[in-house]
């Protein structure tokens, strides 16, 4: 993949998620270039260099000559997945990334093609809609580019974690997961595999912390308790092995 374009190329007029997003993205992967126009008239002899990315205008989708629109075609997804797409493909984002970005990216393009016809009031793409109002394209860029570099940090800890999570010893029918560290993203990790009950250890001092995912399981008291969430959902122990045991009691 080139790693720097002459010039980049989008459409005039108002600016949106989609294309901002795929910018972002593009520089969050160390994808840079010299210039940006932004104009519907497209030259032949820029449609046909791939040194000139032509992005969300053009009405042509051509990744071997940078150009990556999707308004010519219904079925396409919007510019900001056409380019996560192009970045996986590379394999300059990681698979597991692409697949953490996917809601994120999903949820714009849908709402750009108009599949999606009400824009949630917290998302991008009413917040960039806002942004025409104060924010010059370039300032709007940077603003985004934020939020998608908070993004990519967090999907790729995930990525690293779930490797971890992976590891971690299962019982109980695999429905007990005993971590040798607290994952942050434990809840979405266990909701994917099935998993019923965490334990956790609790902070060196030879104790657990046992959680379970939405309270599908309510922990009820045990003797071994340092102390009980009155929703049942979070329990801490004097001792690990206190917890497993109490944990495959639960679900006998």
């Amino acid at each position: 993949m080139i790693k720097r374009f002459t010039k980049v190329i989008v459409h005039p007029g108002m600016y949106h998620a989609d294309e901002l997003v795929a910018l972002v993205l593009l520089r969050a992967y160390g994808i840079s270039w010299e210039q940006y126009k932004r104009t519907r008239k497209i030259s032949d002899e820029d449609r046909a260099n791939p040194y000139v990315l032509i992005i969300d205008v053009g009405d042509v989708l051509d990744i071997l000559k940078s150009n990556v629109d999707h308004h010519q075609d219904k079925r396409l997804p919007a510019a900001c997945v056409l380019i996560a797409d192009w970045l996986s493909s590379e394999g300059l984002m990681s698979r597991g990334v692409r697949l953490r970005f996917n809601a994120f990216l999903t949820e714009i393009s849908d709402i750009d093609r108009g599949i999606t016809k009400t824009k949630p009031a917290t998302g991008l793409c009413e917040i960039v809609e806002s942004l025409n109002r104060t924010m010059e394209f370039n300032d709007a860029l940077n603003f985004v580019q934020e939020i998608v570099n908070a993004h990519k940090v967090r999907a790729e800890k995930y990525v690293k974690d779930y490797n971890l999570w992976k590891k971690f010893t299962r019982i109980g029918h695999r429905k007990i997961v005993i971590g040798d560290r607290f994952i942050a993203d434990w809840l979405q990790m266990a909701r994917e595999d099935g998993t019923l009950l965490f334990i956790t250890p609790n902070n060196g001092n030879g104790g657990a912390t046992m959680l379970s995912p939405d309270a599908v399981v309510d922990i009820p008291s045990h003797e071994g308790q340092t102390y009980r969430h009155s929703m049942g959902y979070m329990a801490k122990y004097n001792k690990i092995a206190v917890a497993e045991m109490h944990a495959l009691d639960i679900l006998k």
